[in-house]
């Protein structure tokens, strides 16, 4: 292995290297500003338009998932058909026909059905001429009766 010291004394010394140096100009490196090909250098412009366009659709599409889950059966149509009815109309109508008027709706709750038309609590009348023909009848309740633990509601309207 060669000794450096000895090197340096038997060349004179360390030398000394003399070097003068110009500017070529840039060296350009070919970009895809597409930012669709592989293993080539993406361009900066492009890649932060593409990343500002996604936060933007992101945020559009934020704003309208908030807007949808506020949406109530009020607000879908039952299909994609101009002046469709819409979920809530439909259900109403569907009830409609399950309890029109002269219905009778049976019930534990204190409150009349929320859904289509008008009700007034009735009770169940059995009285003895009814029972011999195998009958009962109904009667409004009046102003401060209850209908006791099964509530029937008749729909009026």
């Amino acid at each position: 292995m060669p000794n450096t010291e000895q090197s340096i004394q038997e060349t004179g010394g360390v030398p000394e290297i003399a070097m003068t140096l110009e500017v070529s100009g840039m060296t350009q490196t070919a970009v895809d500003k597409t930012l669709t090909i592989a293993d080539m250098a993406a361009d900066a412009k492009a890649t932060g338009d593409a990343i500002a366009d996604v936060a933007a659709d992101l945020a559009t599409a934020i704003s309208d998932i908030s807007d949808i889950e506020e949406w109530t059966g009020e607000d879908i149509p039952v299909s994609s058909s101009p002046g469709a009815s819409s979920i809530a109309e439909a259900i109403s109508s569907i009830v409609g026909e399950s309890y029109p008027v002269g219905s009778i709706y049976m019930t534990t709750s204190n409150f009349p059905p929320t859904f289509t038309g008008t009700w007034v609590e009735i009770a169940i009348t059995a009285t003895w001429a009814q029972l011999k023909i195998g009958q009962r009848g109904y009667a409004p309740l009046e102003q401060g009766m209850t209908g006791g633990a099964v509530h029937f509601w008749l729909r009026t309207e």
